[in-house]
């Protein structure tokens, strides 16, 4: 079965479950699955003519489902669903009234199509989220301590770091995907002295945004 992620403000309507298991050989069947599971969510994703809603955003690993082939583009069982809902779009709402001003303020204003996609940034305020303030947004989303949300970081961390050192990729679907860029031997300049220096071979660690994520942060 497909996994699809639910974004928060269609947990209500999921039982409060962030991500189900659904079966179906394209996006159309698996989402119908998820619909006739949590029969809430069938207006919220479907429109009267059984189309995909104008108001919602549809991700299959990354990719807008949009531009592929629609509510019939193939699915395979460890494909990876994401949902962006709009946020008070005309004839629907999926704004959850029972959220509080921190979850109404991880919405992000897109261009359209998108309208106003939720995305958990939590935008409260622009400037640097370290560790301790992460692991309290984390402990707040799951219900978690904050020392088990931190410990959960920083275990997602280093498994990231380890997986990086050993050569392999690290995909995130609806966010991104961690990797190694291999830098050859090259000649450089020393910025004092001017003097032409030798450069050794290098590997760096290269962060790649999901197309999720770069639309959430758009402006």
């Amino acid at each position: 079965m497909a996994t699809v992620k639910i974004p928060p403000v269609l947990r209500p309507s999921t039982g409060g479950e962030k991500e189900v298991s659904a079966g179906g050989a394209t996006v159309g069947q698996v989402l119908g699955s998820l619909a006739e599971e949590h029969p809430a969510t069938r207006t919220q994703i479907f429109g009267d003519g059984g189309d995909l809603n104008r108001y919602v955003n549809v991700y299959l690993n990354d990719e807008d489902v949009r531009v592929l082939q629609g509510l019939e583009t193939e699915v395979g069982e460890s494909d990876v669903l994401v949902i962006l809902p709009a946020m008070a779009g005309g004839a629907i709402d999926f704004v959850d009234r029972r959220a509080d001003l921190t979850e109404v303020a991880s919405f992000s204003v897109l261009p359209p199509p998108y309208g106003r996609v939720p995305y958990p940034s939590r935008r409260i305020h622009v400037g640097t989220i370290n560790k301790a303030e992460l692991a309290r947004a984390v402990a707040e989303e799951t219900g978690l301590s904050n020392g088990q949300a931190k410990e959960a970081i920083e275990a997602t961390l280093e498994h990231i770091a380890g997986a990086l050192t050993r050569g392999n990729e690290v995909s995130l679907p609806g966010f991104g995907k961690f990797g190694i860029s291999e830098r050859s031997a090259r000649q450089g300049r020393n910025p004092q002295t001017g003097e032409t220096i030798e450069i050794a071979a290098t590997r760096v660690p290269r962060f790649q945004a999901a197309a999720p994520l770069k639309q959430a942060i758009k402006a």
